[in-house]
């Protein structure tokens, strides 16, 4: 048979390999229940606070199994009634009279009754489902693997509803009973609480008490606390550990709970990501891999990272009909894309459970890709070390999208995995981690740049050239210069240090030394689908645009003499600097075109000089905040908060009428094209303060349908 068992209860990968954190978190667990050292009176715990993907839970099922111990596992999130709790507790503000807002203070002392009352009922039930469960064991039909509580609680009903479960025995009592059933069984009992991060709602501060009160929007802030005293009013038992684990590192959960048990276990300072040998050693035991090719080998080997990918493999090609290793081998894509269908859907939960919405997650991907390309464009392997972390990458790092690490004190941001490579794709079908290395290869193998800058640009441009023609860069290009991609055409970046007539035209260039081009691509023409070279220069400040527009703008691109027309492209934003009438002919005349890189939803509509994210450490911080962000305007709002640098306000509109005067301004205006513009904003109802926020899109699907009243508009109230 070639499938050699099923994922059963056990971890998946047991007992194949023990990683370093298992034999560690084992070795702890088997000293806390053989020993004197935990006395009963020291509080203690074990925390596991990590990433997504790590491996948390079965390292601590695996180490629990090890030390032939109980495991009861309460999934925070998942659960009928925590999560409800937390979230009633959540809105204890809301539930005054009168309401109360986040900014309102509330007296302490009712967050504490609200709290103990909640937080006791609850530990009562957790202990009687275990009793439950242990009543139905004995120390003769538990073998010496010790085995899983299925923990099973009832939904959560409000203490003000008749339905609230009224209790015969207190929770002091409750608990001395499980103490006296574990004990007869002589066995570790692992309380597992996962995912406490929502024992805080998103919030990272402390609460801080005011004449005995606190901010409503500071209440979340104190669940932990409020609820580790009531396991700790417990007599210590070295039968029972309480472990918690969840996500969201840069919360700070290890100091919260550091700061009321005395000692802690922290088992994510060893957990490790896969290596190559640990894929197979894995997979080994659920299939039989003998005669395995070098090709199957070396597609186990792009499994390698967080072990719950290798998790997520696992389940989706035991539900898939293998009978061989050439029949594995086959339906290896198959399999693989059914894993990453398992890890998009956990993104999408994720970023819904953040309130954000899951169909913003094109605009992510690409803001992220913008993050890891320029990463790994400006650092060797990809990954940069921060000093902190933006809160607003909490939804990608929970979700997976992003992966850091602390080491020391600082954050390491980790290159995306195959997995997150391949959802990137369906959002960005031109992403390719192999085309940048390719590029960050040539580049430093470069003799005269000596400088990155401008580079990431320049490739995330390429990346788009690759994209369908359907695409709105595609869509952009015909509408003004009236070419479309090839036929047929399969794409691939290439590097080169100079234009020549043999270049290949099913492949993009960009230039790898200084030269007046940036990026060289091949086209057809829309209605003779005539060959042409587009020969192109980039820049993303509108002052670099405009000095380099006020000189000639034939003179900014190196043509080539050959049968192929040249077309040169500037993409840059559009400036309002008026040329002579001579220049102006160019764009005609001589197949040049300008086109406003803000003018249509891409990557390289983002604005600022992010070229080298190394240059200064507000570069960096702005990559970070836009990285994490679906708007560009709270993008820049975030980023004012974090970088503390002020930013030149431009004078604000006072009302529309002066918006609408502003628009006669422009050269060749007319009072039919105002009437237009009002007719449109008038039907959809446009406000005063929504005009920072328009974009080209919007208005086209306002139903302002002439492109060069859309750009106008938008021209305006950028340069106000």
């Amino acid at each position: 048979m070639f499938i050699c068992k099923e994922l059963g209860v056990y971890p998946f990968l047991s007992p194949a390999i023990q990683t370093k954190a298992i034999q560690k978190l084992s070795k702890y667990m088997t000293e806390y229940h053989n020993t004197e050292r935990y006395s009963e009176v020291k509080s203690t715990c074990v925390i596991c606070f990590d990433i997504s993907g790590t491996g948390k839970t079965t390292t601590i099922m695996e180490a629990t199994r090890n030390c032939n111990g109980l495991f009861a596992h309460i999934n925070l999130n998942d659960n009928q009634l925590f999560r409800p709790l937390l979230n009633s507790c959540k809105r204890l503000g809301e539930k005054q009279n009168p309401p109360l807002k986040s900014a309102d203070f509330i007296d302490y002392a009712t967050v504490v009754e609200h709290f103990e009352k909640r937080f006791q009922t609850v530990l009562s039930l957790l202990f009687q489902s275990i009793m439950e469960q242990l009543s139905t064991l004995d120390s003769s039909n538990l073998g010496q693997n010790g085995g899983n509580i299925n923990v099973v609680l009832p939904k959560y009903t409000s203490p003000s509803s008749a339905e609230f479960p009224d209790l015969d025995k207190s929770l002091v009592d409750n608990y001395y009973e499980l103490v006296q059933k574990i004990q007869k069984l002589n066995r570790l009992l692992v309380i597992h609480l996962d995912d406490c991060q929502l024992f805080f709602c998103g919030l990272t501060k402390n609460a801080i008490l005011q004449d005995g009160k606190i901010k409503v929007g500071e209440i979340m802030s104190a669940a932990f606390r409020l609820f580790s005293k009531e396991v700790l009013n417990f007599t210590k038992c070295k039968d029972i550990l309480w472990v918690f684990s969840g996500t969201r590192p840069n919360l700070s959960l290890e100091i919260k709970i550091a700061s009321t048990y005395e000692e802690q276990y922290d088992v994510a300072k060893s957990l490790q990501d896969f290596n190559a040998d640990d894929v197979t050693t894995v997979l080994g035991q659920y299939f039989d891999l003998q005669d395995m090719s070098a090709e199957l080998k070396q597609k186990m080997e792009h499994l390698a990272g967080p072990p719950k990918l290798l998790y997520w493999f696992i389940i989706s090609a035991l539900k898939t009909d293998l009978t061989s290793i050439s029949d594995f081998e086959e339906k290896w894509d198959k399999i693989e894309d059914m894993a990453v269908g398992i890890y998009k859907d956990r993104i999408f939960s994720t970023i819904q459970s953040f309130g954000l919405p899951i169909e913003e997650l094109e605009r992510y991907s690409r803001n992220l890709v913008l993050l890891h390309t320029s990463t790994l464009i400006n650092e060797r392997g990809g990954n940069l070390t921060f000093k902190r972390l933006p809160s607003n990458w909490l939804p990608f790092i929970e979700g997976g999208m992003i992966r850091i690490r602390k080491e020391g004190t600082s954050w390491k941001l980790f290159q995306p995995n195959r997995f997150l490579i391949k959802i990137f794709n369906e959002y960005i079908e031109w992403f390719t981690w192999e085309n940048i290395q390719d590029l960050v290869a040539n580049i430093k193998a470069s003799a005269t740049t000596k400088s990155l800058k401008g580079k990431v640009f320049e490739y995330l441009f390429a990346l788009e050239l690759l994209a369908p023609a359907d695409s709105l860069l595609w869509t952009r290009l015909g509408e003004l210069m009236k070419i479309k991609p090839k036929a047929n055409w399969v794409p691939k970046i290439r590097q080169i240090d100079n234009i020549n007539t043999a270049l290949d035209q099913d492949a993009v260039y960009v230039m790898i030394d200084k030269s007046k081009t940036d990026v060289v691509f091949f086209a057809e023409t829309v209605e003779s689908e005539t060959p042409v070279r587009v020969l192109c220069q980039l820049t993303t400040q509108v002052k670099d645009s405009t000095d380099k527009a006020k000189n000639s703008f034939n003179a900014m691109f190196k043509l080539v003499n050959d049968t192929i027309p040249d077309y040169r492209l500037f993409l840059a934003p559009k400036s309002t600097v008026d040329f002579p009438q001579i220049h102006q002919k160019q764009f005609s005349d001589a197949n040049c075109f300008w086109v406003d890189s803000r003018s249509f939803d891409s990557m390289l509509s983002f604005t600022l000089d992010l070229c080298d994210p190394n240059k200064t450490e507000k570069a960096l911080i702005e990559l970070m905040e836009f990285a994490g962000s679906n708007n560009k305007e709270l993008a820049d709002r975030v980023r004012m908060s974090v970088s503390g640098t002020p930013k030149k306000r431009k004078r604000e509109f006072q009302s529309m009428d002066e918006f609408y005067d502003a628009l006669k301004g422009i050269s060749d205006w007319e009072e039919e094209d105002t009437e237009i513009v009002k007719e449109v904003f008038i039907t959809q109802r446009i406000k005063l303060y929504q005009l920072s926020t328009l974009t080209d899109g919007k208005l086209k699907e306002y139903g302002l349908k002439q492109g060069g009243l859309r750009e106008a508009v938008l021209s305006v109230i950028e340069n106000h």
